[in-house]
């Protein structure tokens, strides 16, 4: 399974656990239906607002939906980031969630 089809994987059988609907699912995150679809079957990769909306309506940590996946083993500066990361204000993490989509999509 690449990083895709995992991570879709990971997010269904959570959401299984759950009892969520793909219905439920799609209203607690704001994400539509058909989109999440896709997310689950792997056909598309999910952008960092959607994982943690994702993630926060899963009741899990995002690391969680990437353990059974190659990104699971993080490198020194991986955790250096992830480090910074949660030291900073929700609104510092917002603000930077925005900046690292800026630079993807760039």
């Amino acid at each position: 399974m690449n990083l895709k089809e995992t991570l879709g994987k990971t997010i269904k059988d959570r959401r299984n656990e759950l009892g969520y609907s793909l219905d439920k699912m799609s209203i607690l995150t704001g994400t539509d239906k058909g989109h999440l679809s896709k997310i689950e079957n792997g056909k598309i990769l999910i952008n960092a607002e959607t994982l943690l909306n994702i993630a926060k309506v899963l009741l899990v940590d995002v690391n969680y939906l990437y353990q059974n996946t190659e990104i699971s083993n993080v490198s020194k500066s991986e955790e250096e980031i992830l480090y910074i990361y949660k030291n900073l204000s929700q609104e510092k993490q917002n603000q930077l969630m925005v900046y690292a989509q800026y630079l993807l999509d760039k």
